[in-house]
């Protein structure tokens, strides 16, 4: 099961939620550090809202978080799982 990512700068990653090691805010963004990787994945989220989705993931039952504030047209783009 894997979960798609999108970071602060729109670059999209699909991470594996077993190898997430450290969900933790700093100033205005959350950081997820990933196994294998030397810095950390920058989001907008919270980090409550970051551990519910990873830990979902694990339970195979992930919510769907938006990216993006929804847009004029009521569309967004999701943070989403693949399983």
């Amino acid at each position: 099961m894997l979960i798609k990512i999108k970071d602060n700068k729109g670059v999209e990653r699909w991470v594996n939620p077993s190898y997430i090691r450290v969900v933790r805010s700093k100033k205005a963004v959350t950081e997820i550090w990933v196994q294998g990787q030397a810095t950390p994945i920058l989001v907008t989220y919270s980090a409550d809202e970051v551990a519910a989705v990873v830990n979902a993931a694990g339970a195979g039952d992930a919510p769907l978080l938006p990216d993006a504030p929804l847009a004029d047209d009521g569309t967004a783009t999701f943070l989403t799982l693949l399983s």
